[in-house]
């Protein structure tokens, strides 16, 4: 029996799906390594492509998640800032104790001058680690949307 060349095509293509999917956790762990390689060769832009293909592979994968947010961070762009605030939003709809991804949207928060999204991250992981460091950047995060600018005084009469 002879099979055809597309056949066989078609054939090697869905094994190779179907054990991406049997070993999507696997894959995404070999991802993650590979973009820790980059990140510690000092290329936080290469790490996030790598962070990025195993969330796409494994979206529960907390390690992927907490890298990807933290690299973003790191980088510092507003697009970087945008994207791991994103990313990290999507992984607390899921699991909303995560305290390093907490952590991670909180500073990213703080850092994109969010200060409310900020104080109630913290706030979050003060109370539910029994942690009072938390409490004290809470407090540091909510100090400047606390403080509001000061009044320019009147302009008085002057008579003469």
């Amino acid at each position: 029996m002879k099979i055809a060349p597309v056949r066989r095509l078609m054939l090697a293509f869905l094994a190779l799906a179907a054990s991406a999917f049997l070993c999507r956790h696997e894959l995404a762990t070999a991802l993650i390594t590979r973009g820790d390689e980059f990140l510690t060769n000092g290329r936080p832009q290469n790490a996030l492509v790598f962070y990025s293909r195993a969330l796409l592979l494994d979206p529960k994968c907390e390690v992927a998640a907490d890298r990807s947010a933290f690299v973003g961070l790191e980088i510092h762009s507003s697009r970087s800032l945008r994207d791991a605030a994103n990313v990290a939003d999507r992984f607390l709809l899921v699991a909303p104790t995560n305290s390093a991804l907490l952590l991670d949207r909180a500073l990213i928060a703080n850092t994109r001058h969010e200060y409310t999204i900020a104080y109630r991250d913290f706030s979050v992981l003060a109370s539910s680690m029994h942690d009072e460091r938390f409490w004290r950047l809470a407090g540091r995060a909510a100090h400047p949307a606390l403080i509001s600018k000061p009044k320019t005084p009147e302009p008085q009469d002057i008579r003469l």
